[in-house]
């Protein structure tokens, strides 16, 4: 079972302005960008992604890590994994 980088993404949500990152079609977790379109806050909401996800996947079970593998081969319902909630949980807002 191997983990790429590389397929680790950023996209920003049109409607909600937030920050999605996703490993191919699995939805890891967002953030409401303080500055919209500034390249170095999604810099480092790329970075700090990257850094959690091989954290948690360090972790985590077998288990967990193929249930990842199979939500992102699946895309039947790209909006399935934000309403479920992301593999990296809650995104530390700061204050």
């Amino acid at each position: 079972m191997q983990f790429r980088t590389d397929r680790v993404s950023i996209v920003q949500d049109l409607e909600s302005r937030r920050l999605q990152a996703y490993y191919d079609h699995a939805f890891l977790w967002s953030k409401a960008p303080t500055d919209p379109g500034c390249v170095g806050e999604v810099a480092e909401f790329y970075a700090f992604t990257l850094i959690r996800f091989l954290e948690v996947l360090e972790t985590s079970s077998a288990h967990v890590r193929m249930e990842l593998l199979a939500r992102s081969r699946c895309c039947d319902d790209p909006w399935a994994d934000v309403r479920r909630g992301g593999f990296l949980g809650e995104y530390p807002e700061t204050q």
